[in-house]
């Protein structure tokens, strides 16, 4: 009988460790990954990469299926009980997140491993603190590799890791490193020739899930729990999850969160112990979970901290190119910068609004910061993205500014290329978003720079040049005006002397405007 105070639904968050007793559905899929994992690590390190759409449970699978089970020396691993086993995401900071996971797993200084991780990472520690491992083996697993492109701007600091993990894995402690990615950021790992061997022989890619082990996912954590379903529940969850069914009898790859989430809240309407179907309605069903979680959590909320709210979701996002938001991590000390918090009573209301966020499953907190807790809370709840608007328009700007300066030096620096009027006046409006947020807008290198003031310095004699061409204009108009009155006064002169005294007049206002023409040519007789 599990404890029903404690949800057994993770919401948007994935399955850690130690919620491996409420994880199912995923059985199969964690022998194949052993499966696969095993042979490789007979004689040899390895790197295994596991792939998958957005919201497939890569994460979950990883945390809760693959680390306990190498943990219990699951076949064909059975040693791997006594192997230390070290779970990471890149961050912003790869290096340092890995010299933090290495230290807890086998001690010394976080700089001077991190230090060694760049210079030399072949020749770590030999011999983990504070275990019995024999052999010196290890498994590394590094969830969410997709931050290594979203979140890091460096392309030394991305070399750097990959190189680090690369020498994990061929080096003489024979890791195994499990990388796990999203698969619209697969091609960004092809550019690696460390990856060449996993692409070709060792990769996985997770498949979304059958009906079976959907079903599972529902039934097995309520009973895990001690929590009655309602009869036809569990029918009318499969049956909306069907409208997204795949002719292969298995369900679109983003159903997973939104069902983790609109069960959660089933959950947290449960009546004496039991998921009901009026509950489940209530929290939106699958399609509207997330909308109406987060919009209950924002409704809630003084206006004050909405604002505030605003600010720490918008600190929790970056964006990518091509105006694709993803999330990304921040520590309290950068939240707190976001969201004004410059006094104690404003940082307290700041953490109350992180814990109000992290128990409804928006958010995920750690020892030092917080991150959005799913992918599908970016598309999935329409608030956020208005809110992110300025910013994807000024993302779009930056994209096409670093494209049109590329094509711009790959034409000789043709002025053709460069940008006029209304761009330019783009540019310089999104320019103060830029420099606000480095992180999704990080500096665009040499080129971009003389680029942009090329195009400044066009337009500005542009500017100078068309004053001139005005002021030509007007007096162009000024003279055409006066011939034509002149010839008016002409006509109606009452003798020829008159006339050509008005014609005279005229060409005299022409001045260098206009070519002199003969006077006499215009003579009658």
């Amino acid at each position: 009988m599990g404890q029903v105070d404690v949800s057994p639904y993770q919401g948007l968050a994935p399955f850690e460790p130690d919620r491996s007793e409420m994880f199912f559905g995923r059985a199969q899929a964690t022998r194949d990954l052993l499966g696969r994992l095993g042979p490789r690590l007979e004689e040899h390190g390895t790197i295994l990469l596991v792939s998958g759409s957005s919201g497939v449970g890569k994460s979950s699978l990883l945390r809760a299926g693959l680390v306990p089970a190498l943990a219990e020396g699951a076949p064909p691993l059975t040693g791997s009980a006594r192997w230390p086993r070290l779970l990471m995401t890149p961050t912003a900071k790869p290096l340092r997140a890995l010299a933090e996971v290495w230290v807890r797993a086998f001690g010394g200084q976080v700089e001077a491993v991190r230090e060694r991780l760049r210079r030399d990472p072949r020749h770590l520690p030999s011999e983990p603190s504070g275990t019995n491992a024999s052999d010196g083996r290890f498994i590394l697993v590094v969830d969410q590799f997709e931050e290594l492109f979203t979140l890091v701007a460096d392309e030394r600091e991305r070399q750097a890791f990959v190189h680090a993990l690369h020498a994990m894995a061929d080096g003489p402690r024979r890791a195994g490193v499990v990388i796990g990615v999203r698969a619209d950021h697969w091609d960004r790992c092809a550019a690696y020739p460390q990856f060449a061997e996993a692409i070709q022989d060792g990769q996985v890619i997770v498949e979304p899930m059958t009906e079976s082990d959907l079903r599972l996912a529902v039934t097995g954590p309520a009973a895990a729990a001690g929590l009655e379903i309602e009869p036809g529940l569990v029918d009318l969850v499969m049956s909306e999850l069907g409208e997204g069914r795949a002719a292969d009898d298995r369900y679109e790859p983003g159903a997973l969160p939104l069902l983790s989430q609109a069960l959660l809240s089933t959950w947290e309407r449960r009546e004496n112990g039991r998921l009901t179907i009026r509950g489940y309605e209530e929290s939106g069903r699958v399609r509207d979970s997330v909308r109406r979680t987060a919009d209950e959590v924002l409704a809630g909320l003084p206006p004050e901290d909405r604002k505030i709210a605003l600010r720490v979701f918008r600190r929790l996002t970056v964006l990518t190119a091509g105006g694709r938001a993803a999330r990304r991590r921040a520590t309290l000390t950068e939240i707190h910068a976001a969201a004004a918090a410059d006094s104690a009573e404003r940082r307290e209301r700041v953490e109350a609004l992180l814990s109000a966020l992290a128990g409804r499953r928006l958010l995920t907190l750690n020892e030092d910061g917080a991150e959005i807790a799913h992918d599908a809370l970016l598309t999935g709840w329409p608030p956020l993205r208005q809110w992110l608007e300025p910013d994807l328009t000024a993302q779009a700007v930056y994209d096409g500014l670093v494209e049109d300066a590329g094509r711009w030096a790959d034409n000789g620096r043709d002025s053709a290329f460069l940008y006029r009027g209304a761009r330019l006046l783009a540019v310089q409006d999104a320019r103060p978003r830029w420099d606000r947020d480095p992180d999704s807008f990080p500096p665009p290198g040499p080129t971009v720079t003389e680029f942009v003031a090329a195009s400044a310095k066009a337009a500005r004699k542009a500017s100078r040049r068309g004053l001139v061409i005005a002021g030509l204009v007007v007096l162009s108009l000024l003279a055409v005006t006066a011939a034509l009155l002149a010839v008016a006064g002409w006509r109606n002169a009452p003798t020829p002397e008159a006339r050509y005294s008005l014609l005279d007049a005229a060409a005299d206002l022409r001045g260098p405007l206009t070519q002199p023409r003969r006077v006499g040519a215009l003579h009658p007789g």
